[in-house]
């Protein structure tokens, strides 16, 4: 494909535009309009948001144009993509303006598809109707490490996996990061157990998730203090180790014991998995990029009907909490 496939954000707050505003290093994309700008495939047409301000330093940054509404956008411009990174609560509205501009085939939208299952169906069913593609950004898919640990899981595990998950920053913001991120390496959640509120820490919660190939315990911290996000895997591999939110990946094989030659324990050196974290959006564009010029591609973003499946989860999770503390 010669031309450059047209994009627009919707949404410029923090993920749209300005986790990374006045970093200037190309090394580090944390936000779609960095992410867009740096790519050679997209360009980016123009942004949206309600606020002055941040339309204002769009425009100083980007050289597009920005618009305070939707519509006056897409009246304007013709996109081939769209980003949605606006709060949840609003993005309805926004799905039924854009499916209706004939230029749209994919939409990429933050996380979480919707805040009810209602909306959520809503979203997959218009755009099914109109025939676009939709992604909801669980960007981990697309990091290099994840990769390596999946084929690492897929191709030499021999066992049942087990794996233990702690997160902070609530069940459907960060969370639900954890459920998508499991669900794609170890297969659809078949069965939700041992639901338990905590009592010792106000609000947090304790659930364990049967997915095809592993079980898994999740565990919300909450702490006011700094954010945590981590999964150990443990299986005859020995244990992966995802810290730090993805900038910390590594794996400790299976040694035996130099004390107890019977017994075996993890290896105290570990072997780094490398990721692209800091610049991981952009590994998400290059395969939107792929999945617009090949519908067949098997993209590993997560789907619209996979985040539905996630919000499912989340709202079954939280539906039994309330219920054990009523």
């Amino acid at each position: 494909m010669s031309r450059k496939i047209g994009i627009v954000v919707i949404g410029l707050g923090s993920i749209g535009m300005s986790y990374d505003y006045d970093n200037h290093s190309k090394h580090i994309i944390l936000s779609h309009s960095k992410a867009i700008f740096n790519s050679s495939s997209f360009e980016l047409l123009g942004g949206v948001d309600p606020s002055e301000l941040l339309r204002n330093k769009f425009e100083a940054a980007y050289g597009s144009r920005a618009f305070a509404c939707t519509e006056d956008l897409l009246n304007s411009m013709h996109p081939d993509v769209v980003t949605i990174a606006t709060p949840s609560n609003v993005r309805s509205e926004i799905f039924k303006i854009i499916v209706n501009i004939k230029s749209v085939k994919i939409i990429l939208c933050e996380k979480p598809i919707s805040l009810s299952l209602e909306e959520g169906q809503e979203i997959l069913d218009i755009c099914h109707s109109h025939n676009i593609l939709l992604f909801i950004n669980y960007m981990r898919r697309a990091d290099p490490a994840i990769f390596s640990i999946k084929n690492l899981l897929d191709f030499h595990t021999t066992k049942f996996a087990f794996a233990n998950c702690y997160f902070t920053g609530g069940l459907l913001n960060n969370g639900s990061h954890l459920i998508d991120l499991n669900s794609y390496l170890f297969g659809p959640i078949e069965k939700i157990t041992s639901i338990q509120p905590s009592s010792s820490m106000q609000g947090s919660s304790h659930f364990i998730c049967q997915h095809k190939s592993a079980s898994i315990s999740y565990c919300e911290l909450k702490q006011e203090h700094y954010s945590h996000f981590t999964l150990e895997i443990h299986s005859d591999l020995g244990m992966i180790y995802y810290g730090s939110e993805g900038h910390d990946v590594s794996h400790y094989i299976p040694i035996v014991d130099s004390l107890y030659p019977k017994y075996y324990v993890l290896s105290p050196t570990k072997t780094e998995i490398p990721n692209q974290m800091t610049s991981v959006l952009l590994l998400v564009y290059d395969d939107i990029y792929k999945s617009f010029c090949n519908r067949y591609y098997e993209s590993p973003l997560c789907t619209g009907k996979e985040a539905f499946a996630t919000l499912k989860a989340v709202k079954i999770i939280q539906s039994k909490i309330s219920s054990i503390r009523e």
